[in-house]
């Protein structure tokens, strides 16, 4: 009998500690209600006192202060169970409903060994019954608060999951801005690369490049590739008479002549020194060449170049052309340019009216152009 008085009153007090720490995480009092979660930490922790002296034997003073702690720690979770069920909180109305039948179960057989209550038929088994019953009514809510745990969970994960998304979407969005600035940046830094700044035709660099790719591009059968060099004669003169400014703008103007004449998606137009410009183009005969040749010199003519040199005399230009074709034995970049500036020079020195076209089996006559 003393061994079970004792484990009863130990099972008791610690069965108000399970359910107590039960009742603090199930209905999460540590949010929702801070004050009312220190009380019942508190008086948790005073019943360790009436622990200690059902050990020692001593039951009559042991139940007296296990009752008084465990009347108010009945008291402080059944006010705070009932305060949140009104509020709505599903899980403190189960805990209430759980919670007042082990507890009426408890008194009954407290109230009964502290002679309370007259002895009664089922007392003795009070505790087991309402204990039996707050079990069954507590699993449901442990079931309960485990699925809305899971949907909470997974509800979160969702939300995390589209948050993610609409973060990788404007990432996305980001890169692509990023990159299209980028793109935009790097079109701009070719553009300059290639570009002369006086003129806006392509440079002296990319006039090599080209003539090297062209050079291995020329492989189709009647196919000619050809390379017009232009000067404009006693530029230096002209430019120290009259001044960079107008210097500047008869370069520009002749360009713009220039690339007007020879618009076509297979013709390409370059600045290769400060009075010197270059033309690459394909066509399948020299005939289109030279109508190519002359219809310049037309609109060259009727330009408005209103620039005269020291002597009187209209602006002039001297015109070099050199050609290759896919029967031909293939020059080096170099070479097909030494062809077209030898002719240039010799149109220089000759003052001729017609370019001289240099092949690379033979040379025609030279020509002096002027520019109106």
């Amino acid at each position: 009998p003393q061994w079970n008085n004792q484990f009863l009153a130990i099972s008791v007090i610690f069965c108000f500690w399970s359910f107590s720490l039960f009742g603090i995480h199930f209905m999460n009092l540590r949010q929702v209600a801070h004050k009312l979660c220190q009380v019942v930490t508190s008086l948790n922790v005073l019943l360790l006192l009436p622990l200690i002296m059902f050990s020692l034997g001593h039951y009559s003073n042991a139940f007296i202060i296990t009752f008084g702690i465990v009347t108010l720690l009945s008291a402080c979770l059944m006010g705070g169970s009932a305060w949140l069920a009104i509020k709505g909180q599903s899980s403190a109305q189960i805990f209430f409903a759980g919670w007042l039948v082990l507890i009426s179960s408890v008194m009954v057989y407290i109230s009964q060994l502290m002679g309370l209550l007259p002895a009664l038929p089922y007392a003795s088994v009070a505790i087991n019954v309402g204990s039996l019953i707050e079990f069954l009514i507590l699993a449901v809510a442990v079931t309960m608060y485990f699925n809305q745990s899971q949907q909470n969970s997974i509800a979160y994960h969702t939300e995390q999951a589209e948050k993610n998304t609409k973060r990788n979407q404007q990432l996305e969005i980001i890169v692509q801005e990023r990159t299209a600035l980028l793109d935009e940046a790097h079109n701009k830094l070719a553009d300059i690369a290639m570009t002369d700044p006086l003129t806006g035709l392509l440079n002296r660099h990319h006039f090599s490049k080209q003539l090297e790719h062209q050079l291995s591009q020329t492989t189709v059968a009647g196919e000619i590739l050809t390379l017009i060099l232009l000067d404009i004669d006693n530029f230096k003169a002209y430019n120290d008479r009259h001044g960079h400014s107008a210097g500047d703008q008869a370069l520009c103007l002749f360009a713009k002549v220039l690339k007007e004449a020879f618009a076509e998606e297979s013709e390409e137009v370059f600045r290769i020194g400060g009075e010197e410009f270059a033309v690459l183009l394909r066509t399948d005969s020299k005939t289109k060449i030279q109508s190519k040749l002359a219809a310049f010199k037309i609109h060259s003519e009727q330009g408005n170049m209103p620039f005269p040199d020291q002597s009187g005399n209209k602006l002039s230009y001297s015109v070099g052309v050199a050609l290759v074709s896919s029967s031909d034995t293939m020059p080096t970049p170099s070479g097909l340019f030494s062809l077209a500036d030898g002719a240039l020079y010799t149109a220089k020195s000759k003052f001729h009216s017609e370019p001289v076209l240099y092949e690379c089996k033979s040379n025609f006559t030279p020509l002096k152009g002027q520019l109106a």
